[in-house]
């Protein structure tokens, strides 16, 4: 079975709750999303941050920590898009992503 890879934004849609964690559309989204080079996906950043609230079995926190190993400027719009979608709030009280990320994130730099 093979399918050829999506662009990066179709690839993020794969993780929203409408595919129920389905682990063959996972990780065809991210072979979908590996496919792609670094410069190209950097367009979609807040879309891959979007996709981290979906993120159960750790497909895109995985993405996200082995890409910025290979780009700064990646890591930097990620770190900044995580700050800016930290909380679903105004007042900051209501977590929306997870916060085990920031800890994997750091420990890995």
């Amino acid at each position: 079975l093979y399918w050829s890879p999506v662009n990066p934004v179709s690839a993020a849609a794969y993780f929203l709750p409408a595919y129920r964690n389905h682990p063959f559309i996972l990780q065809y989204a991210m072979r979908a999303l590996e496919s792609h080079s670094v410069d190209v996906t950097f367009f979609y950043v807040p879309q891959i941050v979007q996709a981290l609230r979906y993120d159960a079995l750790g497909y895109v926190e995985r993405y996200i920590l082995e890409t910025a190993k290979f780009s700064q400027l990646f890591a930097h719009q990620i770190i900044w898009n995580m700050q800016a979608n930290a909380y679903k709030d105004e007042d900051s009280t209501i977590v929306s992503l997870k916060q085990d990320l920031w800890k994997s994130f750091a420990d890995t730099r």
